[in-house]
Order: structure tokens, then sequence, then C-alpha cells
């Protein structure tokens, strides 16, 4: 006996193992817009990442984040300070920060 589920399946689709594109469509639609939706977000999260990393070495440095803080904040952070929280933030201990940590860093906020 067929789990309800594949029975349902089969009962939708009609023919027991083909699947038409109509169906295909269907039943892909919601994950397919539920990974489009996932990849926005890691779009606007490159974009975030770019404007940190200013030398474009898909790395941020120290300096990069010192610049950065004081273009956001309007104060100058001594290089200590911003070097701990890059500390913080670089898990392979490669006293910068990549777009994995960068990604990390923002989901356990």
């Amino acid at each position: 006996m067929l789990p309800l589920s594949l029975a349902d399946d089969q009962r939708q689709f009609g023919v027991v193992g083909r699947v038409d594109f109509e169906d295909f469509v269907e039943m892909m639609g919601p994950k397919l817009r539920e990974e489009t939706a996932h990849m926005m977000g890691v779009c606007e999260l490159k974009i975030a990442f770019c404007e940190l990393d200013r030398n474009g070495d898909r790395e941020i440095s120290s300096t990069e984040l010192k610049d950065t803080l004081l273009a956001l904040l309007g104060e100058h952070v001594p290089l200590p300070e911003v070097e701990e929280i890059l500390c913080d933030v670089d898990l392979n201990g490669d006293i910068h920060v990549d777009f994995d940590e960068f990604v990390m860093m923002l989901s356990s906020r």
C-alpha cells in the first residue's frame, strides 16, 4: 500500500511515475520562490560586504573597518578597539573578515 501522500500525488498527477511540466512547476514553485527570496538576501549581504571591502580583495581589514566606522559614526575609533572587534568576528584567525564570517556575524546577532 502506498503512503497517503504518495497516493494523493499519483491521483493528482494522473499517470503513475510521470510528471509533466505544469505539474513540476506546481510542485516546485513554492520551493523555488523560497530559494529566490534567500538569494535576494544574499545579494543584499554581498552589496553591504562590498561597501566595507573598499579595496575589493574580498576581505575586510582592520583599516577598512576603521575607515567605515569613522564614516558611519563620524568619530575616530582607536585601531586597538577596531582590531578587537575584528578578532571577535574573524573565525579563521587570518586577521581579516571574509564574506562567510561577515554573514555568520550578522546571522548571530
